[in-house]
C-alpha cells in the first residue's frame, strides 16, 4: 500500500479523493458543481462537450476556450500540475481500454470460457468506486483545458506534424478515453482537440518560455557559480575566503595602528613607575599566563615602557575576547571561568597604570590612546576570537581550514562575525553560503535550491543570504516543481510518438508514462484496488 509520503501524495488533492470514495455518484456531482459556484472552479463533471441550455458538443467547448486560457496564463504552476494530470488521466482509460480489448481477444480465443472482470470498475473508472486520476491529482485551480492538453496532448504528438495526421491520431486517441457508447463523439472531440494548436500559432514564443521555466538546470548553474565566485570545489572556495578574512583582519590592523602612531612617538619610551604600577603590586595573574603572556608580562616587568605595557595589555585584550566569545556560545570550561575574571582584572590594572602615564603627558595623548584601543578591541580583536580565525589570519589559504569548520564558525553568528562577514562584503557572506550548500545534490535543482532557503531558515546562515538570491532560490524551487509535471507530460508524448513509428501509438503512450511512473502509479492503484 502507498501511503502519503508517496511520489503522488504530495499532489493529490486529498479532499477530492476522500469525497469519492465516500460518495456516491450524484453526490460527487452536485460537490463539483456547488465547488464551481462557491469558490469561481471550473466544474469537473462537465466535459468540453458542453452542460444543458448551453450550445452542446465541440462548439460549447470551443466558447469556454479563451477563459481557460486566460485563466492558466494567470496560474503558469497549477496548469503545468493540471497537464501532469491530464496525462495520467489519459493513461488510465488507455489502460481500460487496452484492458477490455485485451478481454475480447482472450474471449474470442477461448471460446467465451477466458475470465472477465469489469476492468474499468477495477480501475477506478467505474460507477461504484470511482477513482479519476486527472481529478485527484489536480492542482487547487482544476482548469479543464490543462488536462485535456495533457489528456489528448499524447495523441496528438502521435499523429506527427500535419494537421491531417494529428486529427486523425487524436480521433482515435480521444475514443480511448471514452465510455462505451460514447466512443463516436469522444473522437470527434480529439480531432477538434488536436485542431486548435494549429489556431494558436502567435503562441510559440509564449510555449518557448514555457518550455525554458520548466528547465531551471542552466539558471541554477549560474547561480552556483555566483556564489562561488569562480570556485569550482569546496576547497577553492574555502582557501579564498580564509584570505579574504586575512586581508580584512590585516586592513583593521593597519587602520588602528594610524591612530596609535602619535602616542608611540610620545609616549613609547616612558617607564610605568614599578612601585606605583597597580598591574604589578595588584593585577597580574602569571599563574594563568600562556607561554605568550608570561613573556610580555616578563618584558614588561624587566623594562616597564609604555610600549612595553601596550604590547601586554594587547595581548591579554585577544585573550579575553576568545574566552569571552566561549562564554557566550556557553563552550566555556568551569575552569576557564576563574581565569576569565583575572584576565580582565590584569588588564584594567594595566589600562590604568597606561591612562595615568598619558595624563600626566598631556589629556590629548590619552584620548588619542583611547581611539587606539576602541579600533582595535571593535575591528581586530574579533578575528582573534577562535583558534580557526587565528589560524587563518596567520596563514590565511596556507592554514588548512576544512568546509566544515567554515560552518561552525560562521552558523549562527555572534558580534564577532558579524564584524567580520561584514568587513569581507557581500562577496565574503556568497562564498560562506557557497561552503553550506557544498552538501546539497548539485545536479538536483530542487534538492539545491532548499538548501539554500533551508541554510537561511534552519542553518543559521540567514545573515549570509542576500534577498536577491532568496528570490533566485525560491524561483528555482518553483521551477524544479513545475519540471516534474512537464517530465510527466513529455514522458507520455514521447511514448506516443515512438509508439506511431510501429503503428501503435496509444500503446506507446502508455508505456512512456508508465516508465515514467509506473511503480508509483501501480503502488496508488493497488491501494484503491485493495479498499
Amino acid at each position: 500500500m502507498i501511503g502519503r509520503d508517496s511520489d503522488f501524495s504530495d499532489d493529490i488533492d486529498w479532499g477530492v479523493y476522500k469525497s469519492q470514495q465516500n460518495a456516491p455518484a450524484s453526490a460527487v456531482a452536485m460537490s463539483n458543481q456547488m465547488q464551481g459556484q462557491e469558490e469561481g472552479k471550473y466544474r469537473q463533471d462537465i466535459p468540453i462537450g458542453g452542460q444543458s441550455g448551453q450550445p452542446s458538443g465541440v462548439a460549447a467547448g470551443l466558447m469556454k476556450i479563451p477563459g481557460q486560457l486566460a485563466n492558466a496564463a494567470a496560474h503558469p504552476l497549477d496548469t503545468l500540475q493540471d497537464v501532469g494530470a491530464g496525462v495520467m488521466g489519459g493513461a488510465q482509460r488507455l489502460a481500460a481500454t487496452m484492458g477490455e480489448a485485451g478481454q475480447g481477444i482472450a474471449s474470442f480465443l477461448t471460446g467465451g470460457y477466458a475470465p472477465r472482470v469489469d476492468i474499468r470498475e477495477e480501475l477506478g473508472l467505474g460507477k461504484n468506486n470511482p477513482v479519476h486520476l486527472e481529478d485527484v491529482l489536480a492542482s487547487k485551480n482544476n482548469n479543464p483545458l490543462a488536462k485535456a492538453i495533457g489528456q489528448y496532448g499524447m495523441g496528438v504528438a502521435s499523429g506527427g506534424r500535419s494537421l491531417l495526421g494529428q486529427v486523425a491520431s487524436n480521433a482515435g486517441w480521444g475514443a480511448t478515453q471514452a465510455e462505451p457508447g460514447e466512443r463516436l463523439q469522444a473522437a470527434a472531440e480529439g480531432a477538434a482537440t488536436a485542431a486548435i494548436p494549429f489556431g494558436l500559432a502567435k503562441g510559440a514564443k509564449a510555449v518557448k518560455a514555457g518550455y525554458q521555466y520548466v528547465k531551471p538546470a542552466q539558471d541554477a548553474e549560474a547561480l552556483v557559480n555566483q556564489l562561488g565566485r569562480g570556485a569550482k570545489t569546496a576547497e577553492e572556495n574555502v582557501n579564498q575566503l580564509a584570505n579574504s578574512i586575512k586581508e580584512a583582519h590585516a586592513a583593521n590592523v593597519e587602520d588602528a595602528l594610524q591612530s596609535k602612531q602619535a602616542v608611540m612617538d610620545a609616549a613609547g619610551k616612558e617607564f610605568i613607575n614599578p612601585q606605583q604600577s597597580a598591574y604589578v603590586n595588584k593585577g597580574n595573574a602569571t599563574h594563568l599566563y600562556d607561554s605568550d603572556l608570561k613573556e610580555l608580562h616578563d618584558n614588561f616587568l624587566n623594562n616597564p615602557t609604555f610600549e612595553n605595557a601596550d604590547k601586554l595589555q594587547s595581548q591579554l585584550g585577544d585573550e579575553i575576547g576568545y574566552y569571552q566569545r566561549l562564554a557566550s556560545r556557553d563552550n566555556l570550561a568551569p575552569a576557564d571561568k576563574p581565569k576569565l575574571t583575572e584576565l580582565k582584572k590584569a588588564r584594567d590594572y594595566l589600562n590604568k597604570d597606561q591612562d595615568d602615564l598619558l595624563q600626566s603627558l598631556s589629556p590629548d595623548l590619552k584620548a588619542q590612546y583611547r581611539v587606539f584601543k576602541d579600533k582595535w578591541k571593535q575591528n581586530v580583536v574579533p578575528y582573534k576570537s577562535s583558534q580557526t580565525l587565528r589560524d587563518i589570519i596567520k596563514d590565511g589559504d596556507q592554514a588548512g581550514i576544512t568546509r566544515s569548520q567554515i560552518n561552525k564558525e560562521f552558523a549562527f553568528p555572534d558580534k564577532n562575525i558579524n564584524k567580520i562577514s561584514s568587513d569581507i562584503g557581500q562577496e565574503g557572506k556568497d562564498r560562506i553560503l557557497f561552503n553550506e550548500i557544498q552538501g546539497a545534490k548539485q545536479d538536483d535543482v530542487g534538492n539545491l535550491a532548499n538548501a539554500i532557503l533551508n541554510a537561511k531558515k534552519m542553518k543559521g546562515m540567514s545573515s549570509y543570504v542576500s534577498p536577491e538570491v532568496e528570490s533566485a532560490a525560491q524561483n528555482l524551487n518553483k521551477r524544479a516543481t513545475a519540471s516534474k509535471y512537464y517530465e510527466t507530460a513529455k514522458a507520455g508524448a514521447q511514448g506516443a510518438a515512438l509508439g506511431s513509428i510501429a503503428g501503435v501509438p496509444l500503446i506507446g503512450a502508455g508505456l512512456g508514462v508508465t516508465l515514467k511512473h509506473g511503480l508509483p502509479l501501480a503502488k496508488y492503484l493497488a491501494k484503491h484496488l485493495k479498499k
